[in-house]
């Protein structure tokens, strides 16, 4: 029998009420300056930035949202599974999970406060994917491990991306060593979707 284990709710909670803060504050702005009309310049920036605050706000509600409610790790006898944000499932039995390894990874702009995960490898090394401690209680982390029949190689020291790439060349491809751009390249596609979507209600609401 496989059990479905749910994310750690009081994280989640927490994130997803500082992104509903941001929305309702973003809407709250806006009907303000809905209310008192279009008259000046000051009236339509400050109805502009409460838009932006609503998109923005919005768009990381709704991602976390789905998060909440598709992310699933499957924990059977002799067998793992995750499921990911967009509801696709996969499964590994005892022999495909090759290690596990609890490190912090430590990138060059990020150094000072290096991200701990659990780093799950295949047995041809190749990186299967991750889990954030911050993310799963531990007691279902605890049975989800021993599912797999590996023990974890825990690292005290943060690693640094270079060396983790060297240790694992199957399992961090450029955007290990490159987080910088490669964020850089995730928030310039979100601000262009905060933007497009600002156009459109701005362009409504100013009609």
């Amino acid at each position: 029998m496989v059990r479905v284990v749910a994310p750690n709710t009081r994280t989640i909670r927490i994130i997803m009420f500082v992104f509903a803060f941001v929305t309702a504050l973003g809407g709250f702005i806006t009907l303000i300056f809905i209310a008192k009309g279009i008259r000046t310049l000051a009236t339509s920036s400050g109805l502009d930035a409460g838009l932006v605050l609503v998109l923005i706000g919005g768009l990381f509600l709704m991602i976390m949202g789905l998060w909440a409610a598709n992310v699933r790790l499957m924990i059977g006898p002799e067998a793992v599974g995750y499921r990911n944000i967009f509801r696709w499932s996969r499964f590994w039995s005892r022999g495909e999970v090759g290690r596990i390894v609890d490190m912090a990874i430590s990138y060059r702009w990020t150094s000072q406060h290096p991200q701990r995960g659990l780093y799950f490898f295949g047995a041809n090394g190749r990186r299967l994917f991750v889990l954030s401690p911050r993310a799963w209680r531990a007691g279902d982390l605890r049975d989800f491990i021993d599912a797999t029949g590996v023990n974890v190689d825990y690292r005290d020291a943060p690693v640094p991306a270079q060396a983790a790439r060297r240790e694992f060349p199957n399992g961090f491809g450029w955007d290990s060593e490159h987080v910088m751009p490669t964020t850089l390249i995730t928030m310039a596609a979100a601000v262009v979707l905060v933007i497009w979507g600002y156009m459109l209600v701005s362009a409504l609401f100013h009609w």
